[in-house]
């Protein structure tokens, strides 16, 4: 029997969070594709596989016994790609990763992108010729490293399975403008100085906390659970 919970319950287990659309609908290969990485993945994490209700990728999920989540498309005010970010921060999952019909991203020439940092792919992103579905997926995984992903990667299911997909990465402290470390200022002394000047929550910090009262409706914790706002 369904069960209302809220998400602060689901247990905190490490898990990676796969977001697949119709780009991998579109060519049936990409979908046996993905069948063959989530069956490989490795036990020590939690994959789970994102998607928008489609009977194709519940059908991989259930086939798998692979956890799975239908994103509520219309309510999705902020575009499929972040809501899969946020759910992914919100759940305690430790990386994103955004199936494509692409081993990787790629520069104008062609040439494959191994790494981005944040920064790196917030600018990448502006790039004119790039497609809008990547555009969505560069700016939701730089987001979400930003506010605590270890990583994100954005690629075809065999090359996630084979690390060729690219990686967005946090930005190093120098990059995001932290101060390095001063061993004669420890952290500790610096506390109160540094709760003085911290200023509030950015925008996009805010709309992430307001909301945090996101419901997740399961027959168990995470597995066949259906988002709403």
């Amino acid at each position: 029997m369904l069960q209302r919970i809220p998400t602060h319950e689901v247990p905190p287990e490490p898990m990676t969070f796969v977001h697949a659309g119709p780009t991998l609908l579109e060519e049936p290969s990409l979908v046996g594709s993905l069948r063959h990485y989530l069956r490989r993945c490795d036990d020590d994490e939690q994959r789970v596989l994102l998607h928008a209700g489609q009977p194709a990728l519940h059908a991989v999920a259930e086939q798998l016994d692979v956890p799975e989540i239908a994103i509520d498309t219309e309510d999705a005010r902020l575009g499929v790609d972040r809501e899969v970010s946020e759910l992914a921060l919100e759940l305690g999952a430790s990386s994103i990763e955004f199936a494509i019909d692409r081993p990787a991203l790629g520069r104008p020439g062609g040439r494959p992108i191994r790494s981005l940092t944040a920064r790196e792919a917030e600018r990448f992103a502006r790039t004119a010729a790039l497609p809008e579905r990547i555009r969505c997926k560069l700016l939701a995984a730089a987001a979400g490293v930003r506010h605590g992903l270890e990583k994100a990667r954005i690629g075809a299911p065999f090359a996630l399975m084979r690390d060729l997909a690219t990686v967005i990465r946090p930005d190093a402290a120098v990059q995001v403008g932290l101060a390095m470390p001063d061993p004669a200022n420890p952290p500790a002394a610096r506390s109160d100085a540094v709760a003085r000047s911290t200023p509030g929550p950015r925008a996009g910090e805010k709309d992430v906390a307001e909301r945090s009262s996101r419901r997740v409706v399961a027959a168990s914790p995470v597995e066949r659970a259906v988002v709403f706002g």
